[in-house]
């Protein structure tokens, strides 16, 4: 495996898998990206009035589309809680599933995804949230979270459970295929806002970017 550039892994989600290159190199470049452009907004833009104005201009904006916001969107967010949830699902997933798809294959999924989300997200606005801009990688990493759905169903990630019983978290090992189906689930149950709504989180976005 040395000679053709390729290791095979191990840990618990991927025994008996073989990587297409050694280390995530894309997943590292988007999330140093994240975090510099995050940074720049917040300090260059310290006041809320400016912000909003370069979150307007780059975000993505229904009654003022432009296909380019869909891109630059993805690179913004709200604040460094809302990078930092994102951050932390791109690596746990997105860094597994570039080695096995290789750099090319994980970005085209990344955009496709990313800009998929977008389109779905505006197209399930009403006319009242017609001006209000979307931000976020959410939707572009919900694209990874599907893709390793369908492609490492049985792979058991580490889950923090907290219970009501213990006085302690617990950490299990749970399929992948349950642990992104309640999570889609969830997704499509505030879109459809059966217990409840959200305005500040695109949950169709993320619908979006799964289903893509």
């Amino acid at each position: 495996f040395q000679r053709r550039g390729i290791q095979r892994i191990g840990g618990d989600a991927d025994d008996e898998q073989e990587y297409r290159q050694p280390q995530p190199w894309a997943v590292y470049g988007l999330l140093a990206l994240l975090l510099v452009i995050h940074g720049l907004v917040m300090f260059s833009y310290p006041d809320e009035a400016t912000r909003q104005d370069f979150v307007y201009r780059f975000g993505c904006v229904r009654f003022q589309f432009r296909w380019w916001c869909a891109i630059t969107a993805m690179f913004l967010h709200g604040s460094w809680g809302h990078l930092a949830g994102n951050s932390l699902f791109l690596w746990i997933y997105g860094a597994h599933l570039e080695r096995l798809l290789g750099m090319g294959k994980f970005l085209v999924l990344y955009f496709i995804g990313g800009m998929a989300s977008m389109l779905l997200h505006l197209l399930c606005l009403t006319p009242f949230q017609a001006d209000i801009p979307a931000i976020g990688a959410s939707g572009a990493i919900s694209a990874v979270l599907g893709a390793f759905l369908a492609l490492q169903p049985a792979a058991r990630i580490r889950c923090v459970v907290f219970t009501q019983f213990t006085f302690r978290p617990i950490i299990l090992r749970i399929p992948a295929y349950i642990v992104l189906t309640l999570w889609f689930l969830g997704q499509l149950i505030f879109s459809l806002r059966l217990v409840g709504a959200n305005e500040e989180v695109a949950f169709w976005a993320h619908i979006g970017g799964f289903a893509a």
